[in-house]
C-alpha cells in the first residue's frame, strides 16, 4: 500500500527530542526575522512518522515567538487532503491557519473558504507525469495541463475562497 515502507519503519519516526531540536532552529529563524516572516509551511509532518497535535504544538509555539500573527501550516502530504478516500479537505493540526494538503492534479474544487477554521489550500505540481506515474509531476519539467485549464481551475477555487499554490520546475 501507499504507506507500506513507512509501516515497515524504514524512514524512522520522530520523537519529542527530535521535534524540540528542530523547534529550536525554527525559533531562531522566527526570532531573528520577526514579523518579516508572515507565514510558515512546515513540510514532512506525517502522522505515520509520529507527528500529532502535541508534537506539532512545539513547532507552532516556536514559530509564533517571532511573529505571533504569522500563519502556520503543517504538511502531512496528501493525507491532509484525502480523508479515507473521500476528497474532503481536513485540518491536520488543531492550530494551523491553512489546510496544508497536496494534490497530484488540478481536479479538486473547494466548495468554501474554510475547513474547521483553516483557510482551504492545496499545493499542486505543474510538471508533466513520467511513465504515467501521477506523483512524478513534483519538480518535473513540462506541463500536464494547458494554461487555460489551470487558470480556470484556480479561478473556480478562488471564487470559493480557496487558495492554490502551484509547484513548478525551475532548473
Amino acid at each position: 500500500g501507499m504507506y507500506e515502507d513507512y509501516e515497515n519503519d524504514i524512514w524512522g519516526r520522530v520523537n519529542r527530542s527530535f521535534v524540540e531540536n528542530w523547534a529550536s532552529v525554527l525559533e531562531e529563524y522566527a526570532v531573528r526575522y520577526g514579523d518579516l516572516v508572515k507565514g510558515w509551511w512546515v513540510d514532512g509532518c506525517y502522522a505515520h512518522l509520529g507527528y500529532n497535535n502535541e508534537l506539532l504544538s512545539i513547532y507552532y509555539n516556536a514559530i509564533k515567538k517571532g511573529n505571533p500573527n504569522a500563519l502556520a501550516a503543517f504538511n502531512s502530504g496528501t493525507a491532509s487532503f484525502v480523508n479515507d478516500g473521500d476528497d474532503t479537505p481536513v485540518k491536520w493540526f488543531e492550530n494551523e491557519s491553512f489546510t496544508c494538503g497536496e494534490d497530484n492534479d488540478f481536479t479538486y474544487i473547494f466548495k468554501n473558504r474554510f475547513t474547521d477554521g483553516a483557510q482551504n489550500h492545496l499545493l499542486i505540481p505543474f510538471g508533466d507525469y513520467r511513465e504515467g506515474n501521477v506523483t512524478w509531476g513534483w519538480g518535473n519539467t513540462g506541463v500536464r495541463r494547458s494554461k487555460e485549464y489551470v487558470a480556470d481551475y484556480v479561478k473556480k477555487n478562488n471564487d470559493a475562497g480557496a487558495v492554490i499554490t502551484i509547484d513548478i520546475y525551475i532548473g
